[in-house]
């Protein structure tokens, strides 16, 4: 099904419809024209004349990949998360306005409607913030934002990062997401060494910033008013202080990237692991998980240069 162009002004009959008190939204930040990139969405900002804003976001771009039925489970577990957080009052992520999963609608695209943020974007730079107290101040302030998020909703680290690479490895199985990993990759880099010298490697500014977060969480872990939080500290501080957390962090991001998810889900002795529980490997024989892995190397849809980066990222943890 080929989604309709979106019109700005079906935009404003939208928000004026779901603000009904015959308010008339018009657009801000100049979002009519050149609306915000959201990753997956596209962002128009709207106002109404008592102040009002709100963000209408259209997933435009998650369409490109998802089956209507999938696309509209995307918007309901986006709605049901940010509903989840405000249940639980955590005053950072935006309040959940109105939602639609399907195309019957003004805009005739699945939609959220969420309250406006006020705030500029954050640069963030080895040069920018230069000031070593501002750079502390929002650092602070993002482990504050970790840390609430992890105490209020009670969900461990491992419960989340399994349970992204399950859904990755979901959409892949049952054919939600693009079969080839490499028809939107960004061309790999001709020299890997290079790369990985130029863009792993921590910057002078990194680890001053990683020192104000240890050192930030330490005061939390030694306060005996902070209560439960200081466990979570101690345990974030654990990570930000492994000297591999950066490397590991990217060598994860362009694996699933480059939607590498799409071999794993025909990988038997890996799906069982990412449903709750890390997989049991010891159930499966070892000679076969090597089989399948020098097959994927051998695979000549496989570029070399990211076979080359694969083995790099192995050889590297």
């Amino acid at each position: 099904m080929a989604d309709s162009p979106i019109l700005p002004g079906s935009i404003l009959a939208l928000a004026s419809a779901i603000r009904n008190d015959g308010s008339l939204a018009t657009f801000c930040f100049g979002t009519d024209v050149k609306p915000l990139g959201g990753g997956e969405s596209l962002v128009y900002a709207v106002t109404f004349p008592d102040n009002v804003t709100w963000a209408v976001r259209v997933p435009v771009n998650a369409s490109k990949s998802l089956t209507p039925s999938s696309l509209g489970a995307f918007v309901e577990s986006h709605a049901a998360l940010l509903a989840k957080l405000d249940k639980v009052g955590f005053r950072w992520s935006p309040k959940l306005i109105h939602y639609d999963t399907g195309h019957d609608n003004l805009i005739n695209h699945p939609y959220l409607v969420l309250g406006w943020i006020h705030g500029t974007e954050l640069e963030w730079t080895d040069a920018v913030p230069s000031k070593p107290q501002d750079r502390a101040k929002i650092l602070r302030q993002i482990v504050d934002i970790r840390l609430d998020l992890a105490e209020r909703t009670g969900v461990s680290a491992l419960t989340f990062l399994t349970s992204m690479v399950d859904g990755k490895i979901e959409r892949a199985a049952t054919a939600t997401a693009p079969d080839s990993p490499y028809q939107t990759a960004s061309p790999p880099p001709a020299d890997v060494v290079a790369f990985s010298k130029a863009y792993l490697e921590a910057s002078p500014a990194l680890l001053a910033d990683r020192h104000l977060v240890r050192t930030y969480l330490s005061s939390i872990v030694s306060d005996p008013k902070q209560g439960a939080r200081r466990s979570l500290a101690q345990a974030m501080k654990i990570v930000v202080s492994d000297p591999d957390v950066s490397w590991r962090y990217l060598i994860i991001e362009a694996c699933f990237s480059r939607g590498l998810h799409a071999w794993l889900a025909n990988r038997l002795w890996l799906i069982p692991g990412t449903r709750g529980d890390l997989a049991n490997l010891d159930e499966f024989p070892s000679d076969k998980i090597m089989y399948e892995v020098e097959e994927f190397l051998r695979d000549k849809s496989v570029s070399d240069e990211i076979r080359d980066a694969c083995l790099q990222a192995v050889q590297g943890l």
